[in-house]
């Protein structure tokens, strides 16, 4: 009888998880952080960046031979940075309390909204990455397992954009650093191998 293969439509949450491709990621994610505040001091690649070099690293150390699903990865850090840095700003705007941003005053954002802005971006970010890693798991099971790990990339927003001084852009330096060490670190946590996902025939 001929087999065929289906869609699977959920993650493995008890897959076991490859702690060598856990530190490749996040110490990918460390130097690609260190690397755009110096390259990049306007911030307008730093997504980009991030989603390029965490796609090459997946490539090469065989998480992943998706090569469409590593160009959607970069397109879509480029866009989530976007998206999570206009949220962190109009949240600083919005939620009273919070040191107000004015055309002569430019404030480091409060801790609130730098977890609004690092939990979308994290959603965005794991949710593709783990669709690139495993395409024959359904995208929208993929945006689920991101949203439920997405407050990971808020707290880590929070602890590096409260950690350390700003740079000479509005991006404090220690945010990139530790959001993308983190968030590396985290997409090879997981990764589950390709012989722990549910449901695949």
């Amino acid at each position: 009888m001929k087999r065929t293969r289906t869609c699977s439509t959920a993650l493995d949450t008890n897959a076991k998880h490859d702690y060598k491709l856990v530190f490749t990621l996040l110490a990918v994610g460390l130097m690609t952080g260190a690397l755009t505040t110096e390259i990049d001091r306007a911030g307008l690649a730093v997504g980009a960046i991030f989603g390029i070099t965490i796609s090459i690293a997946l490539l090469i150390t065989g998480a992943s031979q998706n090569v469409r699903g590593a160009v959607r990865l970069t397109v879509v850090s480029f866009v989530a940075f976007f998206l999570a840095y206009g949220l962190t700003f109009y949240a600083q705007l919005l939620i009273p309390g919070t040191d107000q941003w004015s055309m002569s005053h430019n404030p480091s954002p409060s801790a609130l909204p730098l977890f609004f802005g690092g939990t979308l971006g994290a959603f965005l970010v794991l949710g593709e990455a783990l669709h690139m890693i495993r395409p024959e798991v359904h995208w929208f099971a993929s945006l689920k397992r991101g949203f439920e790990w997405s407050p990971v990339g808020g707290a880590l927003a929070v602890i590096g954009g409260l950690a350390g001084p700003r740079s000479e852009t509005s991006i404090p330096f220690a945010l990139t650093i530790v959001w993308q060490a983190g968030i590396g670190g985290l997409i090879g946590y997981l990764a589950a191998p390709r012989s722990n996902i549910s449901g695949q025939r």
